[in-house]
């Protein structure tokens, strides 16, 4: 059964073109009513300025009355006399009428009214107009206002009339007689000529667009019928794209035009029909060949752009079809490798024999997967685009970087071993002579406290003498201070040579067990203190007190933090600068160690790789780039964590988090 489908009436082609007219129509009507009132305005504006003209000829032609009575040569009466005499001939004709000049005294009395004489000599300030308007006075108050001029409209009946009509009057005051001066127009023949100025044209349009709205229905309308056909079938051909339509084209007669048009639409559809199945079946072959290739295969344009990727590349990458469209492959290479990509494209493109290069890239979650590839071959169809093969390598690098990793770590473990013997001969050394500087030190103690009084009788007896070349008195309390001096640097030798002693010891088969990390810390600062006397002035030390026990290995985490003051005194710049080492606990009970310095810090592309084993910023200076990944080991056998973070030019900050130990001496809980 099939679904009925109400199509939407603004889609039909006969539909839009009816609108379209419509549209237009509306246009041009707004346009031609914008330009009427453009011209009725005019029109008034016109009117305005002939009214106000007229006004100022009749007022310069009584302007010499006016100025013989402003220098006393005629008295108000005799001026306003001559005036009204004067304004009463003046006349002029307008575009509707022979019009005139009226005058009013500012109290009302009418002075000058040719159109109706009955009213001269009266006062006539109570006159109203058609709609009860007390004309008179608005045309009084416009003349006294402080502008003295302006203009007033009012309804008054035409000459000859009896409907009143608009009318607009313009007066001026003469304050000296104390008096105004005007003329008025009618405007009804300015509305006349509006409403013939729009609707003539508006009723020529009309017929326009309903002949040419006709002729669209008579003779485009069987057009519209094949082009919208057409449209329905390139819908079906986009729903459908394998499946042939049925091109209806019986619907018109064989002479037709549009007949012609859709028996040519016809024959394009089935021939790139039977085109799109040998495509197809030819992609088909292809696409199996590509895709279910153990082998990694991508193509990439001039632009740099991946084009396309089998799947084997993306199951490698960690991408979907989708997420990888349009993404350049410097996006997932890693820095300095520009040079080698440059010159297997340039060695495809001038058609010669690539060497195998393997490539770093960057995995959807930013890991790093090294590509070896094998083959670039430029595509022939589409000389633009480079099919490169390769194979996924990474796992065979992981292999042989931990091989050259415990290789190296056992040449350390042996040189390790071999100075732990050569320090536990020396440290026995050292320790024989101390022990004899440290007792002999307390003996000459006792020795000084005993002979102090009786040299301080001699000295009271016989006043001050010598010894050694300096004066007893000097020397007295100097001398305790000596001899503690000697005791507790051979007591700070005995601690070195301790430590030394705890560090070079084989742990290898040495069980774990409860440990304080502030213990740790103070054996790693102590023999590390001259490097770090030597790299800060400014260095400070900040253990929290009862911070829970872990559970590990003494000389391993001692190693680690050895390792880490290590690397922060070297990167120090200044002996200004701070380098800093604290210890505190969590609400979780998780101990932290921070050591922090204001040296210069890591670049953001080398943060990444600080772990990697071998990789060093400091192989000039015999850096041999372990010690950070082999620190990083140990941490996680302590099922701890080592968080880093830098900033180049400004510091850096390590941070290790290791769980306490429970109640039976194990770790609590991994860190989440």
């Amino acid at each position: 059964m099939k679904r009925s489908i109400i199509q939407n009436p603004f889609k039909r082609t006969t539909t839009r073109t009816a609108l379209s007219v419509i549209f237009l129509f509306v246009i041009l009507l707004v346009l031609l009513f914008y330009l009427s009132q453009n011209y009725r305005s005019n029109l008034i504006n016109f009117r305005k300025s002939e009214l106000k003209r007229q006004v100022e000829i009749s007022l310069n032609t009584i302007q010499p009355i006016i100025e013989e009575y402003r220098a006393g040569k005629l008295s108000r009466d005799d001026a306003l006399k001559q005036s009204v005499n004067l304004v009463r001939r003046m006349t002029y004709n307008s575009e509707t009428m022979q019009n005139y000049i009226f005058m009013s005294s500012y109290s009302g009395f009418m002075l000058v009214q040719p159109l109706e004489p009955w009213k001269q000599d009266t006062y006539q300030l109570d006159s109203k107009d058609s709609y009860g308007n007390y004309y008179i006075r608005d045309l009084i108050q416009t003349a006294r206002s402080s502008a003295g001029e302006g203009y007033v409209s009012y309804f008054y009946p035409p000459p000859g009339a009896d409907t009143p009509g608009e009318k607009l009057s313009y007066v001026k005051g003469i304050p000296e007689l104390e008096c105004y001066i005007g003329t008025g127009m009618f405007f009804d023949d300015i509305d006349n000529l509006y409403k013939e100025y729009l609707l003539s044209p508006l009723v020529i349009i009309l017929i326009g667009f309903t002949s040419i709205y006709i002729l669209i229905i008579i003779y485009i309308r069987p057009l519209l019928r094949c082009f919208r056909l057409l449209l329905n079938l390139f819908h079906k051909i986009s729903l459908a794209p394998d499946i042939i339509p049925i091109v209806p084209k019986e619907a018109f007669s064989e002479d037709s035009d549009e007949y012609e048009i859709l028996t040519g639409f016809d024959n394009m559809v089935k021939t790139v029909g039977e085109s799109r199945a040998k495509l197809k079946s030819s992609e088909k072959r292809y696409r199996y060949l590509y895709e279910e290739s153990s082998g990694v295969r991508l193509t990439i344009d001039l632009a740099g752009m991946i084009t396309e990727a089998n799947s084997s590349f993306l199951r490698t990458m960690g991408y979907s079809h989708e997420a990888f469209e349009s993404r350049s492959f410097s996006d997932i290479l890693n820095p300095g490798q520009e040079d080698k990509i440059r010159r297997i494209m340039s060695d495809a493109a001038a058609g010669e024999c690539t060497e195998a290069l393997d490539f770093d890239l960057k995995d959807s979650e930013g890991n790093n997967r090294t590509i070896l590839i094998s083959e670039v071959l430029e595509i022939p169809e589409d000389k633009s685009k480079t099919l490169m093969t390769g194979v996924d390598i990474t796992n065979r690098k992981i292999a042989e970087r931990k091989a050259a990793l415990q290789k190296e770590q056992l040449i350390q473990a042996d040189k390790l071993a071999s100075i732990g013997v050569l320090v536990s001969g020396v440290a026995h050394e050292i320790n024989n002579p101390n022990q004899f500087i440290l007792s002999n030190a307390g003996l000459l103690e006792d020795v000084w406290r005993d002979c102090v009084p009786v040299l301080d009788e001699y000295y009271d007896d016989n006043g001050d003498f010598l010894i050694y070349g300096v004066k007893y008195s000097e020397i007295r309390d100097q001398v305790p201070e000596y001899l503690q001096g000697i005791t507790e640097g051979a007591r700070r030798i005995g601690k070195i040579v301790s430590d030394l002693k705890t560090l070079s010891k084989n742990d290898s088969n040495r069980p774990w067990s409860s440990i304080s990390i502030n213990e740790i810390l103070e054996s790693a600062v102590n023999l590390c203190s001259n490097m770090i006397k030597k790299g800060t002035d400014n260095f400070d030390l900040k253990l929290e007190k009862d911070l829970p026990r872990v559970f590990g290995n003494f000389q391993q985490l001692e190693q680690v933090f050895i390792n880490l003051i290590q690397n922060a005194v070297q990167a120090l710049t200044d002996h200004k600068e701070l380098l800093s080492i604290s210890s505190s606990s969590d609400e979780r009970g998780r101990v932290h160690v921070v050591v922090e310095d204001q040296g210069c810090g890591i670049k953001r592309e080398d943060l990444t790789k600080i772990f990697d084993p071998f990789y060093t910023t400091k192989r000039e200076s015999g850096g041999t780039g372990i010690g950070l990944s082999i620190s990083k080991n140990i941490i996680d056998e302590h099922k701890g964590n080592m968080i880093y973070t830098s900033e180049y030019k400004k510091g850096t900050t390590v941070r290790i988090i290791l769980n306490p130990v429970d109640t039976e001496g194990e770790h609590c809980a991994e860190l989440s």
